[in-house]
């Protein structure tokens, strides 16, 4: 992402730098000096790279990805105006977000029956009998044990970190990492190579064929998949992308980074396993939350911003902040006859949201009524009862 808006910009004369994991540390140092000394005004980065930074004079912040929670957005959108003059926070968001946020979040807890099946491999893998393996060290492959399974290495990670959340094991450097490639000669520059170098054909075409984008930039990949793809195993593939990215027709960063695995106390049936009740109904619960809080912030089209955020971590602020988009339109927008119009509703009986709108809609758009209602219940002129039908405040 942060490589293709780099391209872009300066495709279309607007002047900017980039900084991203996939970069090397010169680039990326060079990058973030022109940037702190003003030589280029427009970073183009993931959202790590403002940690730790103090520049005091940045302007806007843009977010193109929407943060998983208001804590993580609130600490982003915070590098701007650091001098205490007037800067500004954007936030693109789309009507995806909301399911890939929420469906992100769901796919951290496989089903138990997933995870038994995962820990039964690995114990298989790695031939640990029923009551034995306690304080005995083992190799952990994510990637392997997908490729064993019907799983994905998403799925296979997570499962792992809720057995380790358990208490069944303990984890080494457990973060999820993959090797790294990207594709250095054009097109026509590999198809010259292939009619020379006929051995490496069949490895260039997965790799071109199974990972978008590696012609652009660094993709993460798997060794063990290529191995299937091009019927070779995964040391004789490392071998391949080895001898490639030697005579410079790939860049390949091999994650080298060994991860272990301590049985805690001595293997279990995998009848047995259970996943602490404490991590599904309440850790999920709770990053559920966080998810929500972002979009209900995110997608909120009538109460100002200021309030939404100072609300969430526990401020009462009264006062509108008048800058903000939804303060914005709500002072271009008359929306005091729609408010009128509920109150006279109201008086009469109580009634559903759905019902109000309905009343009202011929004339107003469905929007501006929800608008109206939320601001009107955030003011506290309505509430709702014990039917959870609305009702004006006494």
């Amino acid at each position: 992402m942060c490589q293709t808006l780099f391209n872009f910009l300066n495709e279309t004369s607007i002047l900017s730098t980039v900084y991203h994991a996939g970069l090397d540390n010169e680039i990326r140092n060079t990058s973030q000096q022109k940037w702190m000394t003003g030589e280029i005004n427009i970073m183009i980065a993931t959202s790590a790279f403002g940690m730790g930074i103090d520049k005091q004079n940045v302007r806007t912040v843009i977010n193109f990805d929407i943060p998983e929670s208001l804590e993580s957005y609130y600490q982003e959108a915070g590098r701007a105006g650091r001098d205490n003059i007037k800067a500004q926070a954007i936030l693109i968001v789309e009507n995806s977000d909301k399911t890939n946020l929420t469906n992100r979040v769901k796919k951290a807890y496989p089903k138990l029956e997933i995870i038994k099946a995962i820990y039964q491999k690995f114990c298989n893998l790695n031939q640990i009998a029923i009551g034995s393996g306690k304080d005995n060290k083992y190799s952990l492959d994510y990637n392997l044990i997908s490729n064993l399974t019907e799983f994905s290495t998403l799925e296979v990670f997570h499962s792992f970190r809720l057995i380790e959340l358990s208490g069944y094991v303990t984890i080494s450097n457990s973060r999820l990492k993959t090797s790294e490639l990207k594709v250095e000669l054009s097109k026509k520059e590999l198809i010259l190579f292939i009619e020379k170098h006929k051995d490496f054909e069949s490895i260039i075409n997965v790799l071109i064929r199974s990972y978008s984008g590696v012609l652009e930039k660094l993709v993460s990949i798997n060794e063990l998949t290529i191995a299937k793809r091009i019927n070779k195993n995964k040391e004789q593939t490392e071998i391949l992308l080895q001898k490639l990215n030697a005579i410079g027709v790939i860049k390949y960063e091999q994650c080298n980074t060994p991860i272990s695995l301590v049985f805690n106390t001595p293997r279990i049936d995998v009848k047995r396993l259970q996943i602490n009740n404490e991590i599904y109904s309440h850790k999920l619960k709770t990053d559920l939350q966080r998810v929500n809080s972002i979009l209900d912030y995110s997608f909120n089209e009538s109460i100002c911003r200021n309030k939404l955020l100072l609300k969430y971590f526990g401020e009462d602020f009264k006062i509108d902040c008048k800058v903000c988009d939804n303060c914005l339109n709500n002072k271009n927008k008359n929306l005091k006859p729609i408010e009128n119009k509920i109150i006279n509703i109201l008086k009469l009986n109580p009634l559903e949201p759905h019902q109000i709108i309905d009343d009202i809609a011929f004339e107003h758009s469905k929007n501006d009524i929800k608008k109206v209602l939320r601001k009107m219940m955030d003011n506290n002129k309505i509430t709702t009862n014990k039917l959870n039908m609305i009702e004006l405040v006494k």
